[in-house]
């Protein structure tokens, strides 16, 4: 049975798995059965007679006979130290693949701690990110122990490749003998924060990360109301995790949805020139670029139902294909965090969200607690919180660098009292402010009526724009449009026409804003 056709070695698979006991039965019972062997008088194995025959040969050349392997890593335990090494002549009677034989220090095969050792020495030495894609697990060699800390260790700790599980002739059905496992690793439902009825606080969100962020095949799906910090959330378990900056990959899925179905995909996934009409050059889609990263689908649920099918391919698979290219692209340890201040649940109720995807994004739900509700419950988080910030805006202007500014009782007072309907990032909007007109008026206090006049400048700003709750634009595409250009344009002026602190402000992309503003010149 042929599994992978090829051309060049360095697009071959990476064949991995333990050797047990069935293959050493097969193996020396062909050697007694041909002479080469004795049978050893206490041997308990079935040995002879035996006949050498495709799909017939133990499950290990079930999957190796007649497929190429750029190599073939065959792991053993100690106790098959001595018939491991005529291994490697047993799988090229069927096999002309480099084929490297393991002993490892494993003496107890039904131990958990010690496979488990075994497993993480051997990635650590012969796996890489790059290859990862490459790598096919055969599953059914060894013990329980062996099988289950392989699937583990090769969809979890070093995931990337595929699992596989071989069957006898006899349990095969349509003639196949090879069959992909795929079991998803998602979480018991009792293990969700409730998105209902609880708002947890940073301590329950740290336990959270720090618990499933370092398990890349753990989609996360974030969710809070807009400003609570989805994205800076997002950016926090791709770095505790050992993330660069350059494939931290954010993908606005309003933005990219406003056009049309290929434009999506193209963006999504890549596109060849000429593939559709606009595609005026080679494109690589966001998901390549994440590779061995992570990419943020933010504002998930502005999806649209007819381009979902397309993105629950893809993490189905964990691969894609460019518009107009015939090449497979396996994805490489990317890790997916959603982002949405939708209640989705509802969306998949309403049919505005295909329920299988959700719950492929919704591995594992955070729910970030909006600004009103931390300032209530927990005073001394609150307080850090705004403390953070004043030292973050210190690094975005040198005159402000230069000051310690205090908040006085009654500014304290103001802050812990007030809605906070655009949440962090209006605090953050309110607290820049005050620090600006505070310098200019050569205080290093702030108090509270410093406060309370940039909040209701903010106020003013936005209620004296919003629509009312009835009212309906004639062209609702051009209103949209109008909106989003007095925001950026007001951010624009706020910053001083600084694009990185604008975009920083509007918690957008800097290089999708530079082209919005290069679109309207």
């Amino acid at each position: 049975m042929r599994l992978v056709i090829a051309k060049a070695e360095s697009d071959l698979p990476i064949y991995v798995s333990w050797i047990g006991t069935t293959d050493i039965n097969c193996m020396e019972s062909c050697r007694v059965t041909e002479g080469l062997d004795t049978l050893p008088e206490n041997s308990s194995r079935l040995t002879i007679p035996f006949k050498e025959e495709p799909g017939q040969n133990g499950p290990i050349r079930t999957f190796t006979d007649n497929n190429k392997f750029s190599q073939i890593y065959l792991l053993a335990s100690k106790e098959y130290y001595s018939p491991g090494s005529q291994m490697k002549d047993w799988i090229k009677r069927g096999n002309n693949s480099k084929c490297q034989i393991i002993i490892t220090t494993v003496e107890d095969p039904t131990s958990y701690d010690e496979v488990y050792k075994a497993l993480d020495k051997f990635f650590s030495k012969y796996w890489t990110a790059e290859t990862a894609s490459r790598y096919v697990f055969n599953l059914t060699p060894g013990t329980p122990a062996m099988q289950a800390m392989l699937f583990y260790m090769s969809q979890i700790r070093y995931s990337g490749g595929k699992t596989f599980r071989t069957v006898p002739r006899k349990f095969a059905k349509n003639n196949k003998q090879i069959l992909e496992v795929n079991a998803p690793f998602s979480l018991k439902p009792d293990l969700y924060l409730n998105t209902q009825t609880q708002c947890p606080q940073s301590d329950e969100i740290e336990k959270v990360i720090e618990l499933y962020a370092p398990v890349k095949a753990i989609n996360i799906l974030l969710l809070g109301e807009s400003g609570v910090g989805k994205s800076s959330a997002a950016q926090k378990i791709h770095y505790r995790c050992g993330g660069k900056k350059d494939n931290f990959i954010i993908a606005n899925c309003a933005e990219l949805a406003a056009g049309d179905a290929n434009m999506f995909r193209a963006e999504l996934f890549g596109a060849k020139k000429g593939s559709f009409t606009g595609c005026t050059e080679d494109k690589t889609g966001l998901f390549e670029q994440a590779q061995n990263g992570t990419i943020f689908l933010d504002e998930v649920a502005e999806i649209p139902l007819s381009s979902q099918s397309v993105l629950l391919r893809a993490l189905q698979d964990k691969e894609i294909m460019s518009i107009g290219s015939k090449k497979v692209v396996r994805l490489n340890n990317v890790r997916v965090i959603s982002a949405t201040n939708h209640n989705l649940l509802e969306d998949v109720k309403n049919g505005k969200f295909r329920e299988d995807l959700y719950y492929r994004l919704a591995m594992c739900s955070i729910t970030l607690p909006n600004l009103r509700e931390i300032a209530f419950t927990n005073r001394e988080y609150f307080q850090e919180l705004v403390k953070t910030i004043l030292n973050d805006l210190k690094k975005e202007d040198t005159k402000l660098n230069d000051t310690e500014f205090k908040l006085t009782k009654d500014a304290w007072d103001c802050l812990m009292s007030y809605q906070w309907p655009g949440n962090i990032r209006q605090l953050r909007h309110v607290l820049l402010l005050s620090t600006v007109y505070a310098l200019n008026t050569g205080k290093s206090e702030i108090d509270g009526k410093i406060i309370s006049l940039h909040l209701s400048n903010v106020n003013t700003v936005s209620s004296g724009t919003s629509p009312a709750d009835d009212f309906i634009p004639n062209d609702l595409n051009q209103w949209l449009a109008e909106q989003k250009d007095r925001i950026i344009r007001n951010a624009l002026r706020l910053t001083g026409d600084n694009t990185s602190k604008a975009a920083k402000m509007l918690g957008m992309n800097e290089q999708t804003l530079y082209s919005y503003l290069k679109k309207c010149k």
